[in-house]
Protein backbone atom coordinates (compact mmCIF):
# COMPACT_ATOMS: atom_id res chain seq x y z
CA UNK A 1 0.00 0.00 0.00
CA UNK A 2 2.96 2.38 0.72
CA UNK A 3 4.21 1.85 -2.63
CA UNK A 4 0.96 2.24 -4.26
CA UNK A 5 0.63 6.00 -2.40
CA UNK A 6 4.30 6.85 -3.13
CA UNK A 7 3.75 6.17 -6.90
CA UNK A 8 0.57 7.85 -6.68
CA UNK A 9 2.05 11.02 -4.75
CA UNK A 10 4.65 11.02 -7.38
CA UNK A 11 2.03 11.15 -10.26
CA UNK A 12 0.33 14.41 -8.81
CA UNK A 13 3.87 16.42 -8.13
CA UNK A 14 4.28 19.12 -10.04
CA UNK A 15 7.36 17.69 -12.56
CA UNK A 16 4.80 15.30 -13.49
CA UNK A 17 2.27 17.60 -14.61
CA UNK A 18 4.45 19.76 -16.18
CA UNK A 19 3.88 20.77 -19.91
CA UNK A 20 6.57 20.11 -22.66
CA UNK A 21 5.09 22.43 -25.64
CA UNK A 22 6.50 21.90 -28.98
CA UNK A 23 9.38 23.64 -30.36
CA UNK A 24 8.32 26.08 -32.86
CA UNK A 25 10.79 24.93 -35.49
CA UNK A 26 8.77 21.12 -34.80
CA UNK A 27 5.53 22.73 -37.17
CA UNK A 28 5.12 22.51 -40.45
CA UNK A 29 6.28 25.78 -42.59
CA UNK A 30 2.76 26.47 -43.68
CA UNK A 31 1.89 26.45 -39.78
CA UNK A 32 4.86 29.01 -39.01
CA UNK A 33 3.15 31.53 -41.22
CA UNK A 34 0.38 31.06 -39.66
CA UNK A 35 1.29 31.75 -36.32
CA UNK A 36 2.96 34.68 -37.50
CA UNK A 37 0.33 36.59 -38.79
CA UNK A 38 -1.61 35.57 -35.75
CA UNK A 39 0.72 36.57 -33.38
CA UNK A 40 2.16 39.96 -34.98
CA UNK A 41 -1.78 41.03 -36.01
CA UNK A 42 -2.41 40.39 -32.04
CA UNK A 43 0.28 42.88 -31.30
CA UNK A 44 -0.82 45.49 -33.74
CA UNK A 45 -4.53 45.40 -32.59
CA UNK A 46 -3.38 44.89 -28.39
CA UNK A 47 -3.73 48.37 -26.68
CA UNK A 48 -2.05 47.01 -23.88
CA UNK A 49 1.97 47.58 -24.02
CA UNK A 50 2.71 44.24 -22.12
CA UNK A 51 0.70 42.34 -24.50
CA UNK A 52 1.96 44.10 -27.65
CA UNK A 53 5.67 43.38 -26.66
CA UNK A 54 4.90 39.74 -26.11
CA UNK A 55 2.75 39.34 -29.31
CA UNK A 56 5.38 40.77 -31.25
CA UNK A 57 8.32 38.99 -29.50
CA UNK A 58 6.58 35.76 -29.95
CA UNK A 59 5.62 36.60 -34.08
CA UNK A 60 9.75 37.23 -33.94
CA UNK A 61 10.10 33.32 -32.52
CA UNK A 62 8.37 32.06 -35.48
CA UNK A 63 9.70 34.50 -37.98
CA UNK A 64 13.16 33.15 -36.53
CA UNK A 65 11.94 29.26 -37.46
CA UNK A 66 10.38 30.43 -41.17
CA UNK A 67 11.57 29.56 -44.49
CA UNK A 68 10.08 32.35 -46.13
CA UNK A 69 11.93 35.62 -47.41
CA UNK A 70 11.30 38.42 -45.80
CA UNK A 71 9.07 40.05 -48.53
CA UNK A 72 6.50 37.81 -47.10
CA UNK A 73 6.45 39.19 -43.89
CA UNK A 74 6.60 42.83 -45.45
CA UNK A 75 3.18 41.42 -47.44
CA UNK A 76 1.91 39.94 -44.45
CA UNK A 77 1.73 43.09 -42.38
CA UNK A 78 -0.13 44.76 -45.28
CA UNK A 79 -2.50 42.13 -45.28
CA UNK A 80 -3.07 42.07 -41.49
CA UNK A 81 -3.53 45.91 -41.92
CA UNK A 82 -6.39 45.35 -44.26
CA UNK A 83 -7.82 42.19 -42.11
CA UNK A 84 -7.69 44.84 -39.17
CA UNK A 85 -9.57 47.54 -40.97
CA UNK A 86 -12.82 45.00 -41.87
CA UNK A 87 -16.09 45.97 -40.68
CA UNK A 88 -16.96 43.12 -38.02
CA UNK A 89 -20.20 42.88 -36.30
CA UNK A 90 -21.84 40.44 -34.09
CA UNK A 91 -24.52 39.93 -31.41
CA UNK A 92 -22.62 42.46 -29.06
CA UNK A 93 -20.80 45.79 -29.83
CA UNK A 94 -17.24 45.49 -30.26
CA UNK A 95 -14.07 45.78 -32.78
CA UNK A 96 -13.32 41.69 -32.76
CA UNK A 97 -10.23 42.52 -33.68
CA UNK A 98 -8.96 38.74 -32.12
CA UNK A 99 -11.63 37.34 -34.80
CA UNK A 100 -10.24 39.54 -37.51
CA UNK A 101 -6.69 37.88 -36.71
CA UNK A 102 -8.23 34.29 -36.07
CA UNK A 103 -9.68 34.60 -39.57
CA UNK A 104 -6.77 35.65 -41.20
CA UNK A 105 -4.91 33.62 -39.48
CA UNK A 106 -6.74 30.65 -41.25
CA UNK A 107 -7.99 32.43 -44.64
CA UNK A 108 -7.40 31.82 -48.41
CA UNK A 109 -5.51 34.93 -48.20
CA UNK A 110 -2.68 33.77 -45.89
CA UNK A 111 -2.31 30.74 -47.71
CA UNK A 112 -2.00 32.24 -51.22
CA UNK A 113 0.47 34.68 -49.63
CA UNK A 114 2.48 31.49 -48.14
CA UNK A 115 1.97 29.88 -51.55
CA UNK A 116 3.45 33.13 -53.55
CA UNK A 117 7.16 33.13 -51.41
CA UNK A 118 7.37 28.88 -50.73
CA UNK A 119 10.21 27.38 -52.04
Amino acid sequence: MKKFLMLFALTLSPAALAISPPAPDSFRQPQIFSNWLLNRCAGKAATDKAFTDDAFKSASAWLEVSHLPVEAFSEGDNLINAYLKMNLTGSVTGNFNMMKCTLLSQSQDAEALYNKYKK
